[in-house]
Formats: C-alpha cells, sequence, structure tokens
C-alpha cells in the first residue's frame, strides 16, 4: 500500500516540476522569442502568467483532496502537511512521503513487538 502511495506522489511530484515550472520558466522565454509583436507582449505574459496560476492552483487542490483521501484517519500533523502542499507543493508532496513511510515504518516495528 506504502509503495502505491509513493509512487503516486512522485509522479505528482514529477508531473508538477515538468508541468508548472518548466511553463513557468522556460515558457516565457520561448514567447518572447518567437514573439511577433513584442509591443503586445506585456498584455499576453499577464495572461499566460494568469493561466500558470490557475493551473497550478488545480494541480495543488487535487494533490491536497487526495492527500485527504489517502489518509485514513488525519492528525494534526498531516493536516499541516495538507496545507504546507497547498502553498508549496513539491515541499508538501515531499514531506507527506516521508511521513508516509515514517507511519508505516512505526507500525511494522509495533506489530513485531507484538
Amino acid at each position: 500500500m506504502t509503495k502505491k502511495i509513493v509512487t503516486k506522489y512522485l509522479f505528482l511530484l514529477l508531473i508538477y516540476v515538468v508541468v508548472i515550472k518548466f511553463i513557468e520558466i522556460y515558457g516565457l522565454g520561448l514567447y518572447f522569442t518567437f514573439a511577433d509583436n513584442p509591443k503586445l507582449a506585456p498584455t499576453t505574459v499577464q495572461e499566460f502568467q494568469a493561466y500558470v496560476a490557475i493551473l497550478q492552483f488545480g494541480l495543488k487542490l487535487i494533490v491536497v483532496i487526495l492527500m485527504c483521501v489517502d489518509v485514513k484517519a488525519p492528525k494534526r500533523i498531516d493536516w499541516l502537511i495538507m496545507s504546507i502542499s497547498f502553498f508549496s507543493l513539491d515541499i508538501g508532496i515531499v514531506l507527506f512521503i516521508a511521513w508516509t513511510l515514517y507511519k508505516e515504518t512505526m507500525r511494522r516495528e509495533e506489530t513485531l513487538k507484538l
């Protein structure tokens, strides 16, 4: 179960980095390279940034909803990680993966002690 969760969130992290960060960093540079009329660039740059912000917000919302579904009984630290994910998705996903692996390790050790 943990392997599926880790794989899913690593895949979501890869999508976030490739789609959002790549578009955000290199998209405007490519646009200015191929722009026909540079005088119209400021309005289209604002539109581009608005689309990226909407896409980023949607992806963050989807990931946080998936985290809520994957956590069986959320504790305070789970809610904290979800809120961190909403503001900084890459850090939040890494924290969520680390916390999930830690909980699974603790659960295994507890069952071995019994």
